[in-house]
């Protein structure tokens, strides 16, 4: 009995470090992606509101949308929110050195 429990928490343990090994080749092997494939990746998926992309260190990628980052206006930011989520209430709020839009949706 006390085998039989042995080899299974073996079986599992080899099973859980081979899948984690693979999702680490996997996402080292991402890693290479350029930020312009990056870009061309994240507005074929989400549009062309898509504005910007971060690549971790992990490989994995974080599209960013809405008005042009740190140069966008409090005026554009405001207008983006109000089109892009139909907000009855918008507020908008500097924090750091970007503009940061805070809404009520449509009930």
């Amino acid at each position: 009995m006390k085998s039989t429990r042995t080899a299974i928490l073996k079986l599992a343990l080899t099973g859980a470090f081979t899948s984690f090994m693979v999702m680490g080749l996997a996402t080292t092997a991402e890693a290479g992606i350029s930020k312009k494939q990056a870009m061309a990746a994240c507005r074929a998926k989400y549009g062309k509101d898509v504005t910007g992309v971060v690549i971790k260190k992990n490989g994995q990628i974080v599209c960013q949308e809405g008005p042009s980052g740190k140069s966008a206006s409090r005026q554009e930011v405001y207008e983006w929110c109000k089109r892009k989520f139909g907000a009855t209430t918008v507020v908008v709020q500097k924090k750091g050195d970007r503009w940061h839009c805070l809404y009520y949706g449509r009930y």
